[in-house]
């Protein structure tokens, strides 16, 4: 199970120790965030994102639609792919 993702790196646990560790890291009141919550928010809000590894300064592609939540989802995922 994914536990954190931030710019390049994720962390994973293993499926077997994943119920021991839920509950201290997880709000199960809250619908559990998607792949693409996960990546948003370790990319807006890191103040690293626009210079790690030069990516945002050598692209030629906005990142903003894909904070944008009144964007098409198909029109976020072109987006990153042509980012990637």
């Amino acid at each position: 199970s994914l536990l954190h993702l931030e710019h390049s790196f994720a962390v994973f646990v293993l499926q077997g120790l994943w119920p021991s560790l839920a509950p201290l890291v997880r709000d199960d009141r809250a619908p559990p965030p998607s792949l693409y919550d996960h990546w948003l928010r370790g990319w807006f809000c890191s103040p690293v994102a626009p210079t790690l590894f030069g990516l945002e300064w050598c692209s030629a592609e906005s990142l903003a639609m894909l904070h944008n939540r009144s964007a098409s989802s198909d029109d976020q995922r072109q987006r990153l792919w042509d980012f990637v």
